[in-house]
């Protein structure tokens, strides 16, 4: 910490390092502390005595962080190595930060961040990455800008270092010179949380729903799609399963489009498990597993001709004829075995 009141003769007052063998890469000032990134994560230093820091609170960050970036009470952290992301950090109660979001993005060699208008720039390498931060527990990779200077990508001279100037972009490279850029009015459709794969049980239901980022937010359409054919009539922003069966064993996503052009989801498998279909209480009620309970349910429901026990028409596909037959039994035999 040094004294600059005096520019013409400035003075060392003291020094703090908050965990030995640790590279200070950036800090962020607020509330008489010093938010400061580093090779091993978060430090909170409160510096309200210059002469006499004081380390209030140090947060172990895997593969540390980089550059850092403040918004608020809220604190933007890019990791510090490959595959690259940020980490959200609240410092509503400034001694003791806590995270709000760890988002793993693949980007090499993050350099710089700025952050305006809820939007987040991070300069790599490879050019500048934008998020969507309007829900800082949720993020969007909206849009990006190639580095002009492609022919030096993954060499560490074409460090982007990053500013924002009103509506203005400006990424510097040190043997190239200065790119000024527009900052985007608006982004195709991307979706805040990528799906995941679902596994459900015979007659279940099963809910999609979109959490998209996209400007314009107006006039938005949906075309759901499964397994990359697109679902007649399935055109909104959620997409309902009822009464699962084995037909609706499949990959499904959502294709959404704007003025701005039109994005996929990622894709989520749902699988259905005809084996499970009881958790021993003979009510029917599947529990997640494949059991004794499920085998004996079956056997007890086959015998009696129950309807839920036609679970095959002997093609192998979890299709019902209408009946319950030898089929059913050795369809339901083989799922039994390899445990769903």
């Amino acid at each position: 910490i040094v004294d600059v009141s005096n520019r013409a003769l400035p003075t060392l007052r003291s020094t703090v390092n908050p965990v030995p063998l640790t590279i200070f890469h950036s800090s962020v000032w607020s509330a008489n502390r010093l938010f400061a990134c580093t090779s091993r994560g978060l430090a909170v230093i409160n510096v309200a005595t210059p002469t006499a820091p004081v380390v209030e609170r140090t947060i172990e960050v895997e593969d540390g962080l980089a550059e850092c970036v403040l918004a608020g009470s809220l604190l933007y952290a890019a990791k510090g190595t490959y595959p690259g992301g940020f980490t959200v950090f609240d410092l509503s109660v400034p001694s003791n930060p806590t995270i709000v979001r760890t988002f793993d993005y693949s980007i090499n060699g993050c350099v710089d961040l700025e952050i305006a208008n809820n939007l987040l720039y991070l300069s790599a390498y490879s050019g500048v990455y934008i998020f969507d931060v309007s829900n800082p527990t949720q993020p969007a990779h909206v849009t990006g800008l190639d580095s002009p200077w492609p022919e030096d990508y993954d060499d560490e001279r074409n460090m982007l270092m990053l500013d924002l100037v009103g509506s203005t972009i400006c990424f510097a490279q040190s043997e190239r010179g200065v790119h000024f850029v527009s900052t985007p009015t608006g982004w195709a459709p991307t979706s805040r949380d990528p799906f995941i794969n679902a596994r459900r049980c015979l007659h279940d239901s099963y809910v999609f729903n979109t959490n998209l980022s996209a400007n314009p937010s107006t006039d938005l359409t949906y075309q759901w799609t499964k397994n990359g054919v697109p679902i007649p009539g399935a055109t909104s922003p959620t997409y309902v399963l009822n009464d699962l069966r084995g037909v609706d064993r499949a990959t499904y996503a959502c294709d959404a489009t704007n003025a701005c052009g039109t994005r996929s989801s990622s894709f989520a498998f749902l699988n259905i498990c005809p084996a499970d279909l009881d958790d021993g209480s003979g009510s029917g009620q599947c529990d997640g597993g494949v059991t004794v309970e499920d085998l004996l349910f079956f056997l007890f429901i086959f015998e009696e001709g129950n309807a839920i026990a036609d679970l095959d028409d002997g093609s192998g596909t979890v299709t019902p004829d209408g009946g319950v037959t030898i089929d059913d039994l050795l369809y339901f035999l083989v799922r039994y075995n390899v445990g769903c």
